[in-house]
């Protein structure tokens, strides 16, 4: 319960100073934002474990985390109509809980932001919604892993969110009258890939929970890590 409760208060301050820079700057710092939001993304399981074993051992296990993260991303960008996008991210937080999930989510996205889509000003929103995406799944984790019909809408509703977080950017941030006939137009295009990717999603996380599920659950309780 402690870690949720800090991993709020953490999503908290970071979409302050989000949504302070959009507003006061005009996005200027959002490479420092996005900085700033990883780091107090780490906040949250310094203070549950800031030392020791366990520490070390929930650490190495993020970075593997994120690193399968961004292999789904990469590896099926090739892949005709098969696009998972948050299935390692939804896992981590369904079976390693808020902290886990929500570095994850927002470790995840800076990278692939960073390293090859690119930045700006929409960066340290997306960053900030993937990791809400993994701090969500930690909460209602026990009605995913029993209901599947649950577990599909969550993910839809998460690729719509991320594949329309671009277009509602440009509407909020927009200076002058906007062009509602151009944006409701664009609105329908990325509905496609967000489909793709929902379905993309749900496949991955019900093949993992079949597979390896139970044994994650064993580990995590094995090594006392994520409590």
């Amino acid at each position: 319960m402690t870690a949720k409760i800090t991993t709020g208060c953490v999503i908290i301050i970071s979409l302050f100073l989000t949504i302070f820079n959009a507003a006061l700057f005009n996005h200027e710092f959002f490479n420092a934002i996005s900085i700033a939001v990883i780091i107090l993304a780490y906040l949250p399981l310094a203070i549950t474990h800031g030392k020791g074993r366990v520490f070390l051992s929930e650490i190495k296990l993020i970075v593997i985390l994120t690193i399968l993260s961004l292999i789904a991303m990469m590896f099926f960008k090739t892949v005709p109509f098969f696009r998972p996008l948050i299935a390692m991210i939804f896992i981590t937080g369904m079976y390693f809980g808020a902290c886990a999930g929500y570095i994850c989510g927002t470790l995840t996205i800076f990278i692939i932001s960073y390293a090859f889509l690119g930045t700006g000003e929409w960066t340290p929103f997306q960053i900030m919604l993937l990791g809400i995406i993994g701090f969500v799944a930690s909460l209602f984790s026990k009605s995913f892993l029993r209901n599947n019909i649950i577990l599909f809408v969550c993910t839809l509703l998460s690729s719509v969110m991320f594949t329309y977080s671009n277009i509602i950017q440009d509407i909020l941030i927009e200076k002058n009258k906007p062009d509602y006939t151009f944006h409701i137009s664009f609105l329908f295009k990325p509905l496609k890939w967000a489909l793709i990717y929902a379905i993309s999603d749900f496949i991955i996380i019900l093949l993992f929970r079949f597979v390896i599920g139970k044994k994650m659950i064993r580990l995590r309780k094995r090594l006392k890590i994520f409590k």
